[in-house]
């Protein structure tokens, strides 16, 4: 017991002193030689928008499906960015159901805001993330009008993705007349 005591004593009497700061050493992460950006199209200042966000009465129709079904004309605009002739699409697509879903909570407005976001860096469109959240939350029908309208207007209605330019003579065709 004795030989306790004293361990105790011993253990007790030392003075505690705390190690000193010995960094240590980081492994260097390696540095992007590139800025990614959403879409490879972004070059140069941000472009207007062709359409304006409070034009969203024309075309009627459209406006109609956007105030009374946003979810399928958010689902019809998501489908024409992958797939601008609308071959493979399906009214009730996967984005129209999420979209449907989210309106039943209440959160629609955060996916679109996320919808319009990644729509814009596509395209190099002017705004910020700010100005989608209030777009999105305060007036969904705008938004989503004014993104079908830009989409068809930049890549073309039922697959005329290739600006009219009237005819191009080919260098390589030719006629030989008979002899």
């Amino acid at each position: 017991m004795a030989a306790e005591h004293n361990s105790q004593q011993a253990y007790t009497q030392q003075p505690y002193t705390q190690p000193p700061y010995m960094p240590q050493p980081h492994a260097q992460q390696p540095q992007p030689t590139h800025q990614f950006q959403m879409g490879g199209e972004n070059h140069g200042p941000p472009q207007q928008w062709q359409n304006g966000f409070w034009n969203c009465c024309t075309p009627m129709n459209t406006c109609c499906l956007g105030y009374w079904c946003p979810c399928i004309l958010f689902g019809k605009t998501q489908q024409r960015l992958v797939d601008p002739q609308l071959q493979q699409y399906e009214t009730f697509n996967a984005n129209c159901l999420i979209f449907l879903g989210l309106e039943y909570f209440g959160l629609w407005w955060v996916f679109q805001m996320m919808k319009r976001d990644e729509f814009r860096q596509r395209f190099n469109l002017e705004g910020s993330a700010v100005g989608d959240c209030c777009g999105a939350y305060c007036c969904p029908c705008c938004g989503l009008v004014q993104e079908e309208k830009e989409a068809i207007a930049r890549l073309g209605r039922a697959g005329n993705t290739v600006p009219q330019q009237g005819y191009q003579k080919n260098d390589t065709m030719g006629y030989n007349p008979p002899k």
